[in-house]
């Protein structure tokens, strides 16, 4: 398993977060989250999300290496279409 991680700088932590489950928790039925926190199992992987009050964390544990990175461009590009135009910076870590 691998597990890739990344803090985004932003104060909609919280918005994004909601707004993102919200959207996903129709395709991923055991997706739990509130205002601060969300849980997102997907076949093979599962994502953790955390609002801070000036960041997002996300942290994946998928498969393999190669479902990390397509894993972090799905989820960047879903919270960059509710970003509203903020310019959000993803620098993912794999471990």
């Amino acid at each position: 398993m691998m597990t890739s991680h990344a803090r985004v700088q932003t104060a909609h932590a919280s918005d994004y977060l909601v707004r993102l489950s919200r959207e996903w928790v129709r395709d991923f039925p055991g997706l739990v989250f509130d205002d601060r926190h969300a849980v997102i199992p997907l076949p093979g992987a599962r994502f953790e999300l955390i609002a801070g009050s000036d960041f997002l964390d996300i942290t994946l544990v998928a498969n393999s290496d190669t479902q990390a990175v397509l894993l972090e461009h799905l989820v960047a590009g879903h919270l960059d279409s509710l970003s509203g135009g903020e310019n959000l910076r993803y620098r993912w870590t794999l471990q």
